[in-house]
């Protein structure tokens, strides 16, 4: 006995109706992955601009706002930076520079930053947060850097 199933029959279930979406969905995508390339985009005749990537350098800025929104100015750019925190020291290295003064010696100490070179640099006597101001003041610093509610 052979039994024929409708249209109607076939898709009455949620099930089925879900499970005949899908067949036709992965059908279309079964067709569509074996279609032919599209033609490649048409070549044009003019020439693209060069893009101009030159740009003028950094002026050093000597006005700056801490983060309670007071701005500051020096003078001129600072040579003699005293760094209270080894984020300083990174950064004044990094910008081709040597602290004046630092409470981090074995963070310049390292070779990616002064390495043996540290040695030469002064270290503010005190500790972390409790740095002696008079060992600061003897090193005549410019600027002094050090980290907020710390310093």
């Amino acid at each position: 006995m052979k039994t024929t199933i409708g249209f109607a029959a076939l898709v009455a279930s949620p099930s089925r109706r879900r499970a005949l979406g899908a067949a036709v969905a992965l059908a279309a995508l079964t067709l569509a992955a074996c279609s032919a390339d599209p033609a490649p985009a048409p070549v044009s005749d003019t020439a693209v601009a060069p893009i101009d990537r030159t740009v003028a350098p950094l002026e050093p800025a000597t006005t700056v706002s801490d983060p309670a929104g007071q701005r500051i100015s020096l003078p001129a750019p600072p040579r003699r930076i005293v760094c209270l925190s080894g984020l300083c020291d990174d950064l004044v290295v990094e910008l081709g520079m040597v602290p004046a003064g630092t409470s981090t010696p074995a963070l310049l100490a390292n070779p990616a930053l002064l390495g043996d070179r540290a040695a030469e640099v002064p270290v503010v006597a005190g500790t972390f947060g409790s740095e002696d101001v008079e060992s600061i003041a003897a090193l005549q610093p410019d600027l002094v850097i050090g980290l907020t509610g710390v310093h």
